[in-house]
């Protein structure tokens, strides 16, 4: 199933599998917890 929301707490809480995308692309993909040790990821797409 392919799920598409905004909300990581819910995403990170559902899927197996997190795909990141900004313009069109795929920036990163990987399971939720690897995604929220990715200080990258942390900085560009989850901080407030």
């Amino acid at each position: 199933m392919l799920l598409i929301e905004q909300n990581s707490q819910l995403t990170g809480a559902v899927a197996d599998r997190v795909y990141i995308m900004a313009a069109g692309k795929i920036h990163y993909h990987d399971t939720p917890a690897n995604l929220l040790r990715n200080p990258d990821v942390l900085e560009t797409f989850l901080s407030a």
